[in-house]
């Protein structure tokens, strides 16, 4: 299903008194696109219309439609999971090889949710290391590993330390 269509019906889920404008607003789509849409959602069954008076309609979602919205909230609560999972066997599985070759475990990147679920990896599997928030705090040289997370960073020249990036394939 059109992931527009999915943000319409979360927003009409959350407010089902909002003009078509409103929505276009909300959704960040044309106003005609949402015409559009809602049409859709409407002959698919989604979503139903109530006139309140001669100018004010609302737009409600059917059982089929939270039936939908269900579907893709718990496929995307799924997905979710499954790469939280990779990264943490991902985050365990370095930091173990590393470690079994004398190296120090450094997190590099902000205080997010990926350095929350790398953190609490390497505490569950009694695993140390010390967290940097920015090249500047990483060690000159030295025996360690940095596990880092940020697509914009770069790995600084000549530090002879390893990097590596937890999204990364290798």
């Amino acid at each position: 299903m059109d992931e527009r269509i999915i943000n319409i019906l979360n927003i009409l889920e959350t407010d089902d008194s909002l003009s078509q404008r409103e929505i276009s607003r909300r959704a960040n789509i044309s106003l005609g696109t949402v015409n559009a849409l809602i049409s859709r959602c409407i002959r698919t069954g989604l979503v139903k219309v109530k006139k309140l008076n001669s100018r004010n309609i609302r737009y409600m979602l059917t059982p089929e439609g939270m039936k939908e919205l269900t579907r893709k909230s718990m496929a995307y609560i799924k997905r979710s999971y499954q790469a939280i999972l990779e990264v943490e066997q991902k985050v365990r599985e370095l930091a173990e090889e590393k470690t079994g070759e004398g190296k120090n475990i450094i997190l590099l990147g902000a205080e997010d949710e990926i350095y929350q679920i790398a953190a609490r990896t390497l505490q569950a599997a009694n695993i140390g290391f010390q967290h940097v928030t920015s090249n500047e705090e990483l060690p000159r040289e030295g025996n360690c590993f940095v596990i880092h997370w940020d697509p914009d960073f770069c790995e600084p020249e000549g530090q002879g330390i390893e990097i590596r990036n937890i999204f990364s394939r290798g």
